[in-house]
């Protein structure tokens, strides 16, 4: 077997260990294991290609630049998504523009849009992502982590790098807010 074929059979954090001793052909498989999905969810998160690509490649240089602080105990993939996650975020506040950016978030999130029929339903839907935008960061990420992304809460917890009860506890928030908000919205 040759040294790609040899690569490719090992464990996301064997690959990293060997990026962090500067063996750079580890970087192909595990490329070729995140690129699509890592893609895919900068692409809903950002709702442009050309940006997506250029926090997708910021995270991939961030990945081989961090590489020797990887802690193997750890699994790979929340690791990886948590840089691209940050990276988003720090270019949201770089431009100024969370509640647009957020608004966007809500609405693109999800990798399948239900079709929603009727008129009525269209503006619940709209009314729902336009308040989910109004929420602090920190609650709207994880919202949007929880029910757009459909990600469970330890899941949302590594990504967010938080422990599991600060994401309950944000969920919690979130939700009474979302509440209040959306009943304050309706009576107008």
């Amino acid at each position: 077997m040759d040294l790609r074929n040899d690569l490719e059979q090992l464990t996301d954090n064997a690959l990293m260990s060997r990026v962090a001793v500067g063996i750079d052909e580890a970087v192909g498989p595990l490329l070729s294991r995140y690129q699509r999905p890592l893609l895919s969810l900068l692409r809903r998160l950002t709702g442009s290609t050309q940006e997506a690509e250029d926090l997708l490649q910021e995270t991939w240089i961030r990945v081989i630049r961090s590489a020797r602080s990887f802690d193997p105990s750890l699994p790979f993939r929340p690791w990886l998504f948590r840089i691209a996650w940050n990276l988003f975020k720090s270019s949201r506040k770089l431009r100024h523009d969370q509640p647009e950016s957020l608004g966007m978030m809500a609405e693109a999130a999800s990798p399948e849009r239900p079709a929603i029929e009727g008129m009525m339903a269209a503006e619940l839907h709209r009314n729902v992502r336009a308040v989910i935008a109004t929420l602090p960061l920190h609650l709207s990420e994880t919202i949007l982590l929880r029910f757009f992304e459909e990600l469970s809460g330890p899941e949302i917890a590594a990504r967010l790098g938080v422990p599991i009860g600060t994401v309950k506890s944000r969920v919690h928030t979130a939700l009474k807010q979302l509440a209040t908000l959306l009943v304050k919205e309706s009576s107008q």
